[in-house]
């Protein structure tokens, strides 16, 4: 979900390509609150492919058989 989150944020989010899950740190800090900390390789305004590391943390509002709501709290890139 943090992905999505990410794409949003991006010049140009279908050039958007994240690491594998276990270049990935996901943190359960209770509450239903999730980190993610991770990176996004993407173009930016002169098609150049930059590297953005981000922090997102994640609300879980609800959890279903089929499906989940999520609610991001915060989202640093850097």
């Amino acid at each position: 979900m943090s992905e999505e989150y990410v794409k949003e944020q991006l010049l140009s989010p279908s050039s958007a390509k994240f690491p594998f899950i276990n270049n990935v740190t996901i943190s359960h800090t209770g509450d239903n609150r999730y980190i993610v900390s991770a990176y996004v390789d993407s173009k930016n305004g002169f098609g150049v492919e930059i590297r953005n590391h981000y922090i997102c943390i994640l609300l879980l509002i609800e959890k279903r058989e089929d499906a989940s709501d999520w609610w991001l709290e915060s989202l640093d890139m850097y």
